[in-house]
């Protein structure tokens, strides 16, 4: 990755953490995201104009664009049904853990996309450690629980959302390829919502005491979100998807240390060693160019 890519990544990370620490303290973290994308559309509207103008969509865009918005669902409703059905020390290393896996195998087979040796150790440690941290401790209990459980239905919910991950990061690369990332965004995020709204406006009472009284911190993640995503598209532009993913995992770093500082969750060995692995695998993507 060029040293511009990394710096797009690594703030991007900071924003993805910030809103996920928003989401986690919601009541309703379902209906708080959704409303989030919401916020996000209105902050950023003026910005998609200013570009949209610039640098109209051409015709095969559309087709990404859509194609975007139909994997994101299938992602919100893949990972919201895992966290149903199974516990997040499960859920999260296997969804987390495997998105740039199979970033890896889908940008070689359709993007032909070879990273070098660097780059793939360092793909490979940032898997490694997304799974550590979740795990806390380094016991063989502790580090075999989720491949234990891989055929319960939550665990296949989680793997489904890892495979959702890497079609949306072939999906979108190609499509900041001829799309404005902005623009690009702004238009799935459309699709995305309006699709899911059926289920959220069955619930219309919930829905807007929510909105009422979290609304500032909605309008927050709403911003953060689509920020954080449109500096990864646009790191997109300039390097390996399989790069941009497994550094992305870079925010499970900051998330994690919101969770010791602001919500008081513990932490152990698996987490240490995770995030040195994490840190790790960053650093040689970094340096694989």
């Amino acid at each position: 990755m060029t040293g511009i890519a990394v710096g797009l990544v690594l703030a991007s990370a900071f924003l993805h953490s910030g809103w996920n620490y928003m989401a986690k303290k919601s009541a309703d973290q379902a209906t708080f995201l959704w409303l989030a994308l919401g916020a996000g559309l209105v902050i950023f509207a003026p910005a998609f104009v200013f570009f949209l103008i610039r640098e109209p969509v051409p015709a095969r865009g559309w087709i990404f664009i859509a194609a975007s918005a139909v994997v994101h669902v299938a992602y919100f409703v893949f990972l919201s049904r895992a966290y149903r059905q199974a516990d997040l020390s499960v859920v999260y290393p296997l969804a987390r853990g495997t998105g740039p896996m199979f970033v890896l195998i889908f940008a070689l087979v359709f993007l032909r996309e070879i990273p070098s040796g660097l780059g793939l150790a360092g793909i490979l440690l940032v898997i490694a450690g997304v799974y550590l941290i979740h795990s806390r401790e380094l016991s063989p209990q502790a580090l075999l629980r989720p491949l234990k459980e891989a055929l319960a239905p939550g665990s296949r919910m989680a793997l489904f959302t890892g495979v959702t991950i890497g079609v949306y990061s072939i999906v979108d690369k190609s499509g900041v390829a001829v799309v404005n990332p902005l623009v690009y965004m702004w238009l799935w995020v459309v699709g995305t919502s309006i699709l899911l709204a059926p289920a959220r406006l069955a619930r219309r009472e919930a829905v807007w005491r929510l909105a009422l009284s979290e609304r500032w911190w909605i309008a927050a993640a709403g911003a953060l979100l689509f920020g954080a995503y449109v500096l990864v598209l646009t790191a997109l532009t300039t390097s390996h998807v399989s790069y941009v993913a497994a550094a992305r995992e870079s925010s499970i770093l900051i998330g994690a240390l919101y969770g010791r500082t602001l919500l008081g969750e513990s932490s152990g060995a698996g987490r240490l060693v995770g995030a040195v692995a994490i840190a790790a695998g960053v650093a040689l993507i970094g340096l694989a160019g």
